[in-house]
C-alpha cells in the first residue's frame, strides 16, 4: 500500500495542508520549502458502525523523521489517527493519538477529537496538539483547554468561577504561543470565541435567575 504524502504551509495567521501525492509522485518534489512532512499509511477497517480508516503518520521534521523536542517535551513523531465519516453530517471526526513524555520520564498517550468538514485539516492540528503539549505540559489540562478551544465544553462540574479561571488561564498561554508561533494564530482566535460563547451562555442563565 502506497503512502501518501502531506505538508505544511503557512497561510495568514493559519497553517495549510497540501498534499503532495503518493511515493512515487513525492520523488519530483522540492521539499526544502517544507519545514513539516507527514508520510501517511491508511489501514480501511470494518465495525459494527460501518468503515473507517485507521491511519499512521509518521512526522518528518527540518528533513529528519525523528522525535520532536520541544519546551522540555519529547513528542514521538509517530502520531495515530481514527477517521470516521459523518455523511448525514456532511463532514468527518478524527481520533489522533499523540505519545509525549517529559523530560522527567513520564510518558503519555494522549487522544485528540476533531470534527472537520473535509480530511484536511488534520496535520494543521496535530502541530496545534503539540504546541499546547509543550507549552502547558499536564496531561489533564491539556485535554481541559483542548475541549475548551475545539468544543467549546467545560468540564461538568466545574463551576462558573472555576470555568473563567480556566479561560483566563488559558488566555495568557494562548498568548505566549502565537507569539512565538504566529501561524497558531486564527485557529487559537475560533478556539477562544468558542469559549466566550459558552461562557456568556452560562452567565446569562445566573442572571436570568
Amino acid at each position: 500500500m502506497k503512502e501518501r504524502i502531506y505538508a505544511l504551509e503557512k497561510n495568514l495567521g493559519m497553517l495549510r495542508q497540501i498534499d503532495l501525492g503518493d511515493e512515487e509522485e513525492f520523488r519530483f518534489v522540492d521539499v526544502s520549502i517544507y519545514r513539516l512532512i507527514a508520510s501517511v499509511r491508511t489501514i480501511r477497517c470494518w465495525s459494527d458502525y460501518g468503515q473507517f480508516n485507521e491511519r499512521r503518520l509518521s512526522l518528518c521534521l527540518d528533513g529528519k523523521q525523528d522525535n520532536i523536542k520541544l519546551n522540555g517535551i519529547t513528542i514521538f513523531y509517530v502520531v495515530k489517527d481514527i477517521l470516521k465519516f459523518y455523511l448525514s453530517r456532511n463532514g468527518c471526526h478524527h481520533n489522533f493519538t499523540i505519545n509525549w513524555q517529559i523530560d522527567n520520564g513520564d510518558i503519555y498517550e494522549q487522544s485528540f477529537s476533531l470534527y472537520c468538514e473535509a480530511d484536511d485539516n488534520l496535520l494543521p492540528h496535530i502541530v496545534y496538539a503539540i504546541l499546547l503539549i509543550s507549552e502547558v505540559k499536564n496531561e489533564e489540562m491539556v485535554q481541559i483547554y483542548w475541549d475548551m478551544l475545539t468544543n467549546g465544553s467545560f468540564p461538568i462540574n466545574n463551576t462558573i468561577g472555576k470555568n473563567l479561571d480556566d479561560a483566563n488561564n488559558l488566555r495568557k498561554i494562548i498568548d505566549k504561543i502565537v507569539q512565538e508561533y504566529p501561524f497558531t494564530e486564527k485557529f487559537f482566535q475560533d478556539g477562544m470565541k468558542n469559549v466566550t460563547c459558552f461562557l456568556k451562555k452560562e452567565i446569562d442563565k445566573i442572571e436570568l435567575h
